[in-house]
């Protein structure tokens, strides 16, 4: 199953005005769902006239179905991606960690990038039937545990490299400060920063800096909803050079500097923990590189074959 959990809406542009023309409400996974998924997340609303609301999305997929049964698969998406929200209606979705998809489906990530697709296009008719379950469900629990459950049944026994690659990079941009150059990634694994960009491109879609990058402006966003008393002394805690580095970044996704007027600050009633758990609940989840450095040999010895 899921449980609610409370924390952050980070990627939400003007949260404050946002909550007032939506609810939002998220899960995290147990096990083993979580080995995959981030969180579940749930929007409704009810208006009078159109509102378009802007995301600065997080660097993985996310499956979402809709009121109206209609089920999508959006790919990472490089670009703050608009929606504009009319009448009544919701949206409950899966959003994946970075490379978690590819534990579902073994489809390139790089072949979604900055594209929303039917998720029939992946899963086939078996996608039609989830999202006429979770429109049937009689209640928003038993819509999760068919969610749940339609993961569970696709993750495979063994832990995959696309896994480990997600832990790590997790784990690098919780760092304080966080990991924030594609080359330190690069020397943890033990490989070349172009092996890095292949294993990224494989089972992320997006580069290593791109990650990095959003993972760090989202981090600002964080801060936002109890702003600091000095941005010049978060900066550098964040990775960035100094003050105006880290108003600019934060401006280019966001609009406006950060701070009370960035309108960050309200919450909606049930939002999302940050952290992650491994298999058995734990805080936490162990680093291992095997896999990663076995499928790194691959790479390399596929590239001196071609």
């Amino acid at each position: 199953m899921a449980r609610p959990v409370a924390g952050e809406t980070r990627a939400i542009v003007h949260p404050s005005q946002a909550f007032r023309k939506f609810s939002y409400q998220a899960w995290a996974p147990d096990p083993p769902v979580s080995r995959a998924v981030n969180r579940f997340w749930r929007t409704e609303w009810n208006l009078t006239e159109p509102f378009a609301q802007t995301i600065v999305p997080h660097p993985a997929v996310n499956l979402v179905v809709q009121a109206d049964s209609s089920i999508t698969v959006t790919g990472v998406l490089r670009h703050n991606d608009e929606r504009t929200l009319d009448g009544s209606g919701w949206a409950l979705g899966a959003l994946f960690r970075p490379g978690g998809f590819r534990l579902v489906h073994d489809v390139p990530m790089r072949t979604l990038v900055d594209l929303r697709v039917p998720a029939q296009d992946i899963f086939g008719d078996n996608a039609t039937r989830l999202a006429q379950a979770i429109v049937a469900a009689p209640s928003v629990e038993r819509a999760l545990a068919a969610f749940a459950a339609f993961i569970s049944a696709r993750l495979p026994e063994q832990v995959t490299p696309a896994e480990e690659l997600a832990a790590l990079v997790e784990a690098a941009a919780s760092e304080d400060p966080p990991v924030t150059r594609a080359s330190e990634l690069a020397e943890r694994m033990a490989v070349s920063q172009r092996t890095l960009q292949r294993l990224f491109a494989e089972h992320v879609g997006v580069g290593p800096k791109w990650v990095l990058d959003r993972y760090r402006v989202h981090a600002v966003a964080a801060q936002t909803q109890a702003p600091p008393t000095s941005w010049a002394e978060v900066a550098p805690k964040l990775g960035y050079t100094d003050q105006a580095h880290l108003t600019t970044d934060f401006g280019a996704h966001f609009g406006l500097p950060p701070g009370p007027t960035s309108g960050r600050r309200s919450r909606p009633h049930s939002t999302v923990q940050t952290g992650r758990r491994d298999h058995a609940g734990r805080r936490g989840v162990p680093i291992r590189h095997n896999l990663i450095r076995q499928m790194c040999h691959e790479i390399r010895v596929a590239g001196h074959r071609a």
